[in-house]
Parts: structure tokens; C-alpha cells; sequence
């Protein structure tokens, strides 16, 4: 038994849009994420002080959460959100962060040109079974997990 590398790589333009439109489109994903986090955590709450009557069961009000907030992942996924409220109220700044982790690196991460127009971020570090905590691992996976992906074309 040893350490393994746990990290990601993520293949997108060369540069990112920076767009004030784009900019302002991928905070608003994350607010809506940061909603949505807070509102399932407050249902289990409820669910934790037995607050929910017969008539609004534990799903019934799931179901509401995510109609609400249709771009929501599964309830798994959303459960490892934490991360999100270090951004509250400041989801600019976190855009700017991925912007930077693309666009300069990070001291976990390296970057490769597929062609003129594509590159590659790969990030990550040794682990004994925890996640890595670098930076640009980090930030990587929770734009993933935020639902920013697809505004900036990374896959």
C-alpha cells in the first residue's frame, strides 16, 4: 500500500472568455448554488429538529429545492458544497480564481497546448485517501461541481 495521485484534468480554449457577460453569467451559476446548498441544508435541519409535518415530507420539499433551483446536482454531490459559502456574497471572486488557475496555474497544476485553440489543466497531488487541498485542485473541481463548466467550454 502507498500513496496514490488523486487530481483532474480539464481540456477547454486556450484562453478563457473574460467577458464582463461571462463573467457575471458564471457568478450567477454559483449564487444559484450557494441558494440551493442553503436550502438543502436547511431541510436537514428540519428533518435533524423534526420540524417537517406529515403533510411535507423530506422529499416533497427536495423535489421543491430542486425546482427551484433546477441546475442543482444530486443530493450526494451537493452534500460535499461547504466550499461554497467561503463565497457567498462574493461569487465574483471565485470566478476570478478559476479565470487565474487557467489562465497562470497554481503551484499544483501544469498546463499543455493540445493545438492554437485547446489546452490542458491538470491538477492534483499525492494522497493517502484524502482530496488534495491545492489550490488549483480545489478550484478546479468546485467550478465542476458549481456547474461552471460548460459557461467557459471546459470539459
Amino acid at each position: 500500500m502507498g500513496a496514490d495521485f488523486i487530481g483532474m484534468m480539464v481540456v477547454g480554449p486556450r484562453e478563457l472568455d473574460k467577458s464582463v457577460e461571462v463573467s457575471n453569467k458564471a457568478a450567477q451559476r454559483l449564487k444559484e448554488f450557494i441558494t440551493g446548498f442553503l436550502a438543502i441544508e436547511e431541510l436537514n435541519k428540519k428533518v435533524a429538529n423534526k420540524e417537517l409535518t406529515n403533510e411535507e415530507t423530506y422529499q416533497e420539499q427536495l423535489d421543491k429545492v430542486y425546482d427551484e433551483t433546477p441546475e442543482l446536482l444530486s443530493l450526494e454531490e451537493m452534500s460535499e458544497g461547504g466550499w461554497c459559502l467561503e463565497y457567498k456574497d462574493k461569487e465574483m471572486m471565485f470566478v476570478l480564481e478559476l479565470l487565474d488557475v487557467w489562465e497562470t496555474g497554481s503551484r499544483d497544476s501544469i498546463c499543455r497546448w493540445l493545438d492554437d485553440d485547446k489546452k490542458v489543466v491538470a491538477a492534483g497531488d499525492m494522497s493517502w485517501g484524502d482530496e488534495p487541498d491545492g489550490f488549483g485542485y480545489r478550484t478546479l473541481k468546485h467550478a465542476e461541481q458549481a456547474g461552471l463548466f460548460p459557461i467557459f467550454k471546459l470539459g
